[in-house]
C-alpha cells in the first residue's frame, strides 16, 4: 500500500504483519513497518547520523553525537522489549545499495496501567519537514487505539516547535504544560 503523507493520517493503520509505503512531500518513498531486534543495526546507523540539534531536542542533552552505549541501550529498549507493551515503527528508504533508517516512532504502555502510554518520535535530519513525522504520529495514534490506550503522553524540550506543530496537525485534542524547560503533552485517545 502506498500513501502520500503531507496530510494528517489518523485513519491510517498498518496491516497485520505488514507495512506501508508513504510518499513524503518531496516525493520520497519511505517503507514503514513494526520493528524488532533485526532492525537494531539499521536504526543504530540512523542514530549515528543525527545532528547535535536533533540529539538535544530528543534527549535534552547538548552533544555532538550519541555515545555507542546509549545507542545500544536505546535499540534494546525499543526493539527487544515486551511486544505486549511496546510498538516501535521503523521508517526506511533505499540508500547506497541497501536500506537506511530515516524515522522511528514508539508507543510504550505503562505496565501498571495499560490504558496509559508514552510516545516518542524521531526523524533523521535530512527527512524532516516532509510530513513523515505527522504520518508516523497518526500510525502511533492508531496503534494506541488498537491497544485500548486511553491517554498518551509525550515529553519534549520546551523549544521543540516541530513536534508541537506535528501534534496540532494531527487534529486531536491535547493539553501541554511546561516546567523547567520540558513540555509534557497529554493526548486523550479516541476523544472527539
Amino acid at each position: 500500500m502506498t500513501i502520500a503523507c503531507p496530510t494528517p493520517q489518523i485513519g491510517l493503520s498498518l496491516p497485520d504483519g505488514g507495512g506501508v509505503t508513504l510518499t513524503t512531500a518531496r516525493q520520497r518513498a519511505v517503507s514503514i513497518w513494526r520493528g524488532d531486534a533485526r532492525d537494531g543495526e539499521l536504526l543504530s546507523a540512523m542514530y549515528r547520523r543525527l545532528s547535535a540539534r536533533s540529539i538535544r531536542l530528543r534527549y535534552g542533552a547538548p552533544r555532538p553525537a550519541l555515545p555507542e552505549p546509549l545507542i545500544r541501550a536505546e535499540m534494546a529498549r525499543m526493539l527487544e522489549g515486551d511486544r505486549q507493551l511496546t510498538t516501535t515503527l521503523v521508517g526506511a528508504v533505499a540508500e547506497a545499495g541497501g536500506r537506511g533508517a530515516v524515522a522511528v516512532a514508539e508507543l510504550v504502555q505503562l505496565p501498571s496501567d495499560r490504558g496509559a502510554a508514552e510516545i516518542a518520535l524521531l526523524v533523521r535530519d535530512d527527512y524532516q519537514r516532509e510530513g513523515l513525522g505527522r504520518a508516523l504520529g497518526g500510525l502511533i495514534y492508531q496503534a494506541a487505539l488498537a491497544r485500548g490506550v486511553r491517554l498518551l503522553r509525550a515529553y519534549l524540550q520546551e523549544d521543540n516547535v516541530a513536534i508541537m506543530r506535528l501534534i496540532r496537525g494531527l487534529g486531536v485534542r491535547y493539553s501541554a504544560e511546561t516546567y523547567r524547560g520540558e513540555t509534557t503533552v497529554v493526548i486523550p485517545v479516541g476523544a472527539d
